[in-house]
């Protein structure tokens, strides 16, 4: 079996990235595997998508740095402004910050 591929959800613990990790997660055969980038990775929500098997890792849209070590290996990334793309939407500060090589 092949390895599944990460996409980076930001904003993971809120309506819509926790529906997306939600998701990612719950699909068996989609192939894919979400790391769920959060301010608080000890949060009730944040402890609810590990128990699904979701990486959640520590990330702030407002700490550049912090978003490049949630990306490494990721295939693609999902911000809370619901674009999803390798290329930033125009625009979107969080898009733009999450796909910063």
């Amino acid at each position: 079996m092949a390895a599944k591929r990460i996409i980076a959800v930001v904003g993971a613990t809120g309506a819509q990235g926790g529906g997306l990790v939600r998701a990612i997660q719950n699909d068996p055969n989609g192939g894919f595997q979400a790391r769920a980038l959060t301010r608080d990775v000890h949060s009730l929500k944040a402890q609810e998508l590990a128990k699904l098997g979701a990486e959640v890792v520590a990330a702030d849209v407002d700490d550049p740095e912090s978003l490049k070590l949630g990306q490494p290996g990721t295939r693609d990334s999902n911000t809370s402004s619901g674009q999803r793309s390798k290329t930033p939407a125009a625009g979107s500060r969080s898009a733009t910050l999450a796909c910063q090589p």
